[in-house]
C-alpha cells in the first residue's frame, strides 16, 4: 500500500514540475493619472529558470537601464521619477510577441524615448530558449549568399521608394491642393528623391524577428525626426518566407525556421 502510495506522490511530483516548466509570458502593467504613462512589460516564465532570468535581465538591461534582479517586483516603479517622466527617459513602453515556442523567442518592445524631443523606438530581441544566446542575423543567411540578400533587399526598397515618389509626383501634379497639402508632397518628393540615392550596405545594422511563416529585416527610415511627418513608409520592412526565399538561408537558419513552422507557437 505504501509503494503504491509513494508511486503516486511521485507521478503528482512529476506532473507539477512538467507544468511549471511551461514557457510563457508574464506581463507587467504600469498605470498613473497620465494615461500617455501606461506601460506593459513581458517577462519570460516557466522553462529553464538560469536562461529565462537571463534572458529578462538582458531585455530589461537593454530596455530600461535596469537590474532585474533587483526589481522582480515592481519593474516599472524602480524606474519611476514622477507622473510627468516616466520610466526615466521613456514613455508608453509596450510589446509584441512575434513568436514564442519551445526553442525560440521573438519580441519586439516599442514606446518613445525622451531627450530634447521624443522619438518613437521599436528593438527586437530574438533568443534560443536551449541556450539564451541571442539570435544572430548573418548566421541564418549563407555566407556565399548575404551579397546576393542585400542586393535583392535594396531593388524591394528601391521598387517601395518609387511607388512613393510617384504618388507624391502625381498628387502635385494632378490634384487641387492648398498651400499647406502642396508643402506636404513636395517635401515628401524630396524626402524619397534623396533617399532613392541610399542602398542599404550591410546586414549589420539591419533589425530583425522571426514569425511562425517568414524571417521579416526591417532597416531604418527614409526621415530624420525633422521630416517623419511625411515619411509615409516608415521603417523598411522586408519578409522573407521560409520556403520562397529557402536558398538564401544556412543549414543554422533552416534548422531554425524549420522549428519556427512546426512547433507549437505558444
Amino acid at each position: 500500500m505504501k509503494t503504491y502510495f509513494y508511486f503516486f506522490l511521485i507521478i503528482c511530483s512529476l506532473s507539477i514540475k512538467t507544468t511549471a516548466q511551461k514557457i510563457g509570458i508574464k506581463v507587467v502593467k504600469y498605470t498613473d493619472s497620465n494615461p500617455f504613462n501606461s506601460s506593459r512589460f513581458p517577462l519570460l516564465i516557466g522553462g529553464n529558470i538560469n536562461i529565462t532570468e537571463k534572458i529578462n535581465s538582458y531585455i530589461s538591461k537593454s530596455e530600461l537601464d535596469l537590474d532585474y534582479k533587483k526589481a522582480r517586483k515592481n519593474i516599472f516603479e524602480v524606474l519611476k521619477r514622477n507622473e510627468r517622466v516616466m520610466l526615466g527617459k521613456h514613455l508608453g513602453i509596450d510589446y509584441e510577441i512575434h513568436l514564442l515556442n519551445d526553442k525560440f523567442y521573438s519580441v519586439m518592445i516599442s514606446g518613445e524615448a525622451c531627450g530634447a524631443y521624443c522619438e518613437e523606438y521599436k528593438t527586437h530581441y530574438n533568443f534560443e530558449l536551449t541556450t539564451g544566446k541571442k539570435i544572430d542575423l548573418i548566421k541564418l543567411i549563407k555566407p556565399n549568399m548575404v551579397s546576393n540578400l542585400i542586393d535583392t533587399l535594396n531593388q524591394i526598397k528601391k521598387s517601395m521608394i518609387k511607388e512613393a515618389r510617384e504618388t507624391a509626383d502625381s498628387i502635385l501634379k494632378h490634384q487641387k491642393l492648398d498651400s499647406l497639402e502642396r508643402e506636404y508632397y513636395t517635401n515628401m518628393l524630396e524626402l524619397y528623391t534623396d533617399c532613392a540615392k541610399s542602398d542599404l550596405e550591410s546586414l549589420n545594422y539591419c533589425e530583425f524577428y522571426l514569425t511562425p511563416i517568414e524571417l521579416v529585416i526591417t532597416s531604418d527610415r527614409c526621415s530624420a525626426h525633422y521630416n517623419r511627418n511625411v515619411d509615409e513608409i516608415g521603417r523598411f520592412e522586408f519578409r522573407l518566407d521560409y520556403i520562397k526565399w529557402n536558398r538564401f538561408f544556412s543549414d543554422y537558419g533552416k534548422r531554425v525556421f524549420n522549428a519556427c513552422v512546426t512547433l507549437k507557437h505558444l
